[in-house]
């Protein structure tokens, strides 16, 4: 986190010479405190009891991993040419998250989800496991826009510009049997980028104190590198071999929808410069993001919704 303020820092130290020419420029930074969340999620499958037998009764669950809430940083600047011509709005988008899960050795068996670790080609299966998920996102923007007023309070934006970045997510498991633990690794890698179009709205609803809400819709080409490694130690007394199962879905190209939605409240102050304070409520819909190679007979696609709470500040210069 420290790194990235100072890079803030000296982008908006370097920013300096823009704001003599004759438009305005507005830098701006905004703490996110968003949590992820996405559907099919899925990674291991336990079935109890499997001791005595036959057991007549047995409950079977799927694990999930779930993510908190995390912070994250959207920095850019907004310029205002001041001679009718469009705006333009360039900001970079990180966000990063992590989630694990320890489930103890126990009288169940665990089986993985996965394609490369499932018993149908590992012919494994454990009675314990712990399982990592990691996700991190960096995503460019560039909008051009232009403010329109209908009556002297409410201002609306049409705008429309380029996303572009990457959504990488990995997840590691380590499978426990009571003579090896194995280990296994799989990874959800995008990058894409396209098209974004939205409208911005601001409504003075008193003195300096405005309700600002936006929408945005970018339909992004967009390539998925996919890979799942499982690796087994050999068992003592030579009761199982080594095995490394290796499985790639490589640069998996497909088109990627995202919507993004902010609604929250801006405070101006008028002062030796105008200085403006948001806060509000914003969320991101990823559609299809996960694409894990899973024992199904065709990739799950999961959805992934970034939402939380986005504070800001944007000073002009």
């Amino acid at each position: 986190m420290k790194k990235h303020i100072y890079k803030m820092l000296l982008m908006f130290a370097g920013l300096q010479p823009l704001a003599a020419s004759a438009g305005t420029l507005h830098p701006f930074i905004d703490v996110l405190a968003w949590r992820a969340s996405e559907t099919d999620s899925a990674w291991a499958e336990i079935t109890a009891p499997v001791l005595p037998l036959p057991t007549v009764t047995k409950t079977v669950n799927h694990e999930y991993l779930t993510f908190h809430t995390r912070p994250g940083l959207k920095v850019g600047f907004l310029y205002e040419p001041g001679d009718g011509y469009f705006d333009s709005t360039f900001y970079w988008t990180t966000y990063s998250a992590a989630s694990s899960k320890n489930i103890p050795l126990a009288n169940h068996a665990i089986f993985s989800l996965f394609f490369s670790g499932s018993p149908f080609l590992s012919e494994s299966i454990s009675f314990g496991a712990y399982a990592k998920w990691q996700l991190a996102l960096n995503m460019l923007d560039y909008v051009a826009s232009h403010p329109f007023h209908p009556t002297p309070t409410l201002t609306l934006t049409p705008k429309i510009g380029v996303k572009g970045g990457t959504i990488n997510q990995s997840i590691n498991v380590n499978w426990f049997d009571l003579i090896y633990n194995a280990s296994e690794n799989v990874t959800n890698n995008f990058t894409g980028f396209g098209p974004t179009f939205g409208i911005d709205a601001k409504w003075n609803g008193f003195k300096n104190f405005n309700l600002v809400g936006n929408i945005t819709t970018a339909l992004m080409y967009g390539r998925w590198n996919e890979s799942d490694t499982y690796h087994r130690p050999a068992a003592p007394l030579g009761i199982q071999p080594a095995a490394t199962i290796y499985t790639n879905m490589d640069k998996s190209k497909l088109g990627s929808l995202m919507m993004d939605y902010y609604l929250g409240l801006q405070w101006v102050h008028e002062g030796q410069s105008r200085v403006s304070f948001n806060l509000g409520y914003e969320m991101q819909y990823w559609a299809g993001q996960l694409r894990w190679m899973s024992v199904q007979q065709f990739p799950p696609l999961g959805d992934l919704t970034l939402q939380g709470a986005t504070c800001g500040i944007t000073i002009d210069l």
